[in-house]
């Protein structure tokens, strides 16, 4: 959207880097009045793309909602004339806003959850296939956030900060002291790791799902350095990469080896045969005919032991995707049970994945019970602005994705339900399962008893918002020097991270903003959100977490546990708050006054 110094083009030219131009008229004015000083530009534009073979896609403006369409219409047969052999659309952004008879190529912009990106991508190919074929490409796409090495930084910079430094450096400083205080050293250190892992893992799925269809021919992948206002570069503000080549060719060389399982699920049920495909995108300019092989590890007890391999027969002509089905027969044990993925073919990067097999979950403990509430209503269904459409609303409308609301029949099937003094039992014995907090709940809670709330944006729920994943470093609480009671052991928050990007945020986006409500401090965190993007100072939100109310124990979730995963996470969580001692180790207390603002006054 800029034009920069000849000398790029140059360079551009001579290395054999392709560009595309977008004429700089972002969000202009569309007055009559300037008309003809669009013309004169654009003809100016035009002279300066057609002296560079390195210009081979051009668009008139960028994510435009009122660009002038007879101005449109001009510049594309202007672009005709000037630029004959270069691809040409008058919009980069979204289609709605875009004028689809005057695009060489169908393009979105579209930033989202990975749990949605596989319906958006559904959602988009049944969009495309209402007009005349032609590829699919995305202007700018694909984003995740890091936590920056805010030492490194301040060391570098110095007090005399450059223009470019990031915006909320003194905030996350002042973020980090205050997570050493809490935490300790091993909370910080796991949290600039998760935050590179979870953006690496977040942009490797979706570009291999978009890969996965043969008409999505291209995408612009944001972005490759830092800028002052997010941390989402593949190279920070000191010229650092984050990423290694060995990790980022297997999904952005030519050729790409692709692994699909049911809704690209990273979370499978163990001891069940999986379904799954494994595939391959060819960007390259000659087929591929040859056998490609899976093999898998499962880790049990500190020791891999590998699976049977798969090996199947693939052609492949270029611009094409093909897939082959096999079996994976992974198993578990009574924990997560990582399976390593690593598919190979001669002349081709090798691509790995890392699953997780789950335990099935049958039964909750004794004493535990589900609150029969009032169902959900028709406006407590109904989607918010940014659960209507993709890209936080503003691109194309959700069909396949649906947000949902937790269904606790189906979640805990064999759950008994609450009855007043069930059985004559003690009250701080009993963990009650419920959506909503109602009269009665906050009674059980202010008198010794367990809750867990599966939270939704329903009446009886604290309040909740939508969330892109994009913006947010995961900060996961596990065992650490054992001063603090915590519901994950050491090493466990592997399985969340790996499975929190896609499974446990697949149909429900949601978190409480705990710091914009007071309550941050007040919480004892399991899984935090971070969020950082275009941010003067980090904003916590989250997404599991418990607190003492009265003399008894709240926990709070506001994942999506209909999946292996999810449902494991659940059980454990409720084993974690129905312990004999879970009220007395909980260090987080919130006031029975701010919890009954939350209670459904049905």
């Amino acid at each position: 959207m800029v034009y920069p110094p000849e000398y790029f083009y140059d360079i551009a030219d001579e290395t054999g880097m392709l560009l595309w131009q977008i004429h700089p008229v972002w969000k202009s004015a569309m007055d009559a009045s300037h008309m003809d000083d669009y013309r004169r530009l654009f003809d100016e534009f035009f002279r300066l793309d057609r002296q560079h073979p390195s210009v081979v896609l051009v668009s008139a403006t960028c994510e435009h909602e009122c660009f002038d369409a007879a101005l449109g219409k001009w510049w594309w047969g202007r672009g005709r004339e000037e630029l004959p052999s270069t691809l040409l659309q008058v919009q980069t952004g979204f289609l709605e806003w875009s004028d689809t008879e005057r695009m060489d190529l169908f393009d979105e912009h579209t930033y989202d959850n990975s749990g949605r990106w596989v319906c958006y991508l559904d959602d988009m190919e049944e969009q495309l296939n209402a007009h005349p074929p032609r590829p699919f490409v995305m202007g700018e796409t694909i984003i995740g956030t890091s936590w920056p090495d805010t030492a490194a930084l301040l060391e570098n910079l110095g007090d005399e900060r450059p223009w470019w430094s990031p915006k909320a450096l003194d905030g996350f400083m002042e973020f980090e002291r205050e997570l050493l205080a809490r935490f300790g050293d091993s909370a910080l250190a796991r949290l600039r790791v998760h935050g590179d892992a979870f953006s690496l893992a977040q942009r490797k799925l979706q570009c291999e799902v978009f890969r996965s269809r043969a008409q999505n021919a291209g995408w612009v992948m944001n972005h490759l350095r830092d800028v002052s206002t997010c941390q989402c570069g593949f190279q920070d503000d000191l010229g650092r990469w984050r990423f290694s080549a060995e990790q980022l060719k297997p999904f952005l060389s030519e050729r790409a080896l692709l692994l699909r399982t049911p809704g690209y699920a990273v979370g499978l049920m163990g001891d069940e045969s999986v379904p799954a495909e494994l595939g391959m995108s060819d960007f390259g300019d000659r087929p591929f005919e040859g056998v490609v092989r899976l093999r898998c590890w499962v880790e049990t007890e500190g020791a891999e032991i590998e699976l049977p391999r798969a090996e199947i027969k693939l052609r492949v002509e270029p611009g094409e995707v093909e897939f082959a089905r096999f079996e994976l027969d992974p198993s578990s044990g009574t924990h997560p049970v990582m399976v390593r993925c690593r598919a190979e073919a001669e002349g081709v990067e090798p691509n790995e994945w890392r699953l997780w097999a789950f335990p099935k979950c049958h039964d909750t403990p004794e004493g535990v019970f589900c609150d029969a509430v009032a169902p959900f209503t028709d406006a407590e269904r109904e989607p918010d602005f940014e659960e209507k459409r993709y890209s936080s609303g503003w691109a194309l409308a959700c069909s396949s994705w649906k947000p949902r609301l937790p269904d606790l029949a189906g979640l805990l099937p064999a759950t008994p339900e609450w009855r007043d003094n069930e059985a004559g039992r003690r009250i701080d014995h009993l963990t009650i399962v419920t959506t909503r907090l109602t009269e009665r709940t906050l009674g059980h809670l202010e008198h010794g008893g367990r809750v867990v709330l599966l939270v939704s944006k329903a009446a009886g729920s604290p309040p909740t918002r939508w969330v892109n994943l994009y913006g947010q470093v995961p900060q996961i609480d596990e065992a650490g020097n054992g001063e603090r009671d915590t519901m994950l052991g050491t090493g466990e928050s592997a399985w969340v991270l790996d499975t929190l990007g896609l499974d446990l945020n697949r149909w429900s986006c949601r978190a409480v903003p705990t710091q914009e409500l007071g309550l941050a401090d007040a919480v004892e965190p399991i899984v935090r959100l971070v969020f950082t993007h275009d941010k003067a100072s980090p904003e916590i939100w989250d997404q599991v977490f418990s607190a003492r109310v009265g003399s008894g124990l709240l926990a709070v979730s506001t994942l999506d546990h209909d999946n292996p995963a999810g449902q494991y996470l659940l059980y454990r969580l409720i084993g974690y708050v129905h312990r004999a001692n879970a009220p007395s180790l909980a260090r987080g207390r919130l006031a029975l006054d701010t919890v009954c603002g939350w209670s459904d006054p049905s």
